[in-house]
């Protein structure tokens, strides 16, 4: 990037936070407005009253303790989810004959409705481990189909250039089609990360008693609205921290390859 963009830049990043906090604003005051609409009355709670709920009562450490779980169980399925999609894509690129089974493979993996692998689940993994699974097969798809397009980015001409040079397949992937990749996957494990949170809590469904997904269903049975709605934002307000995160990187990936 040239020493002239980077003021523009930064001027657009201020500009995109400035933007942010306003429709932050703007967004929990239509909150507070819409919670005084009669209709919605015992349905949507008071902002205060959510964090009274999440943080000055004495269940607090309790919703600290889920999304720790729900936190913990999601890294470990985004790792897991992401190095499988990263390893077949790799694996499609190199192995030319094993590429449209592996494709394949991938659409089927992402059409398959989690809730049906959820008795299969249930019946090859520890309970423990479910919602890692899930987690890891939320994150799969969105990495394994970013990456592979992203190895196509590299353009013919370049492609033309390293076999003049008489580069051979290991160079050509290593200093070629894996740099060029680099941008378009950050896109993807950005998409990811809010994914693992939501696989994970999906996957708390199935059993488990820990978690932020356990706690919104018990919050739900004992009409909690409060905390349900603490549960949920909590849970979204997680998801995005990760996303703003990993787009902060995803543009110091894109500033250095593109």
């Amino acid at each position: 990037m040239s020493d002239s963009a980077t003021p523009m830049q930064k001027s657009q990043s201020r500009r995109d936070v400035a933007f942010g906090l306003i429709g932050v604003m703007v967004s929990i005051a239509l909150w507070e407005i819409i919670v005084r609409t009669p209709m919605l009355t015992g349905v949507l709670p008071s902002l205060v009253d959510v964090f009274r709920a999440v943080v000055l009562s004495d269940d607090r450490n309790l919703f600290l303790n889920a999304l720790l779980f729900t936190t913990r169980n999601a890294a470990l399925g985004y790792i897991i989810g992401a190095g499988i999609g990263i390893a077949l894509a790799i694996l499609a690129l190199l192995v030319v004959a094993l590429r449209p089974g592996i494709v394949r493979l991938g659409a089927v993996v992402n059409a398959t409705p989690v809730v049906a692998l959820g008795p299969v689940l249930l019946a090859t993994l520890d309970r423990n481990n479910i919602s890692i699974a899930v987690a890891a097969f939320f994150v799969f798809f969105s990495v394994f189909i970013t990456t592979l397009s992203g190895f196509a980015e590299a353009s013919a001409a370049h492609h033309d250039l390293f076999s003049a040079l008489g580069s051979d397949r290991r160079k050509r992937f290593r200093f070629l089609e894996w740099p060029v990749c680099l941008p378009t996957l950050a896109s993807g494990l950005k998409v990811a990360a809010p994914a693992a949170v939501v696989g994970s809590i999906f996957g708390e469904w199935f059993g488990l008693d820990r978690g932020i997904g356990p706690l919104l269903i018990n919050s739900m049975q004992n009409y909690d609205i409060a905390s349900l709605w603490g549960g949920t934002l909590l849970a979204g307000s997680f998801s995005l921290l990760l996303f703003l995160m990993f787009t902060v990187i995803e543009r110091k990936v894109a500033d250095r390859f593109r």
